[in-house]
């Protein structure tokens, strides 16, 4: 139980720094964060949410998918918005 509660702890905490880097791209509609990065993020939490589901863990895979969900927006803004530093392309 005690496991459980820091997996969440942790995830929540994770997400919501995530939170000011959504708001940011979303109002400057740009992103210059890596989509192998987002997407690689996301696809792994998606995964431990899993796990966690599978060992009946369920906060810790409800919080989990949340944070990689996170990750999913920032992809998908990376594939909206494109790279501002791009010269001419608006995607990667």
């Amino acid at each position: 139980m005690l496991a459980d509660l820091i997996f969440t702890v942790a995830s929540v905490i994770f997400c919501v720094t995530l939170i000011p880097t959504i708001r940011q791209q979303t109002r400057d509609k740009s992103s210059t964060i890596p989509m192998t990065t987002s997407v690689l993020t996301a696809g792994l939490l998606a995964a431990d949410a899993f796990a966690f589901a599978y060992l009946g863990s369920w906060l810790p895979a409800v919080t989990t998918l949340t944070t990689g969900s996170a990750w999913a927006i920032i992809a998908l803004q990376r594939r909206v918005y494109g790279d501002p530093t791009a010269k001419g392309d608006n995607h990667d």
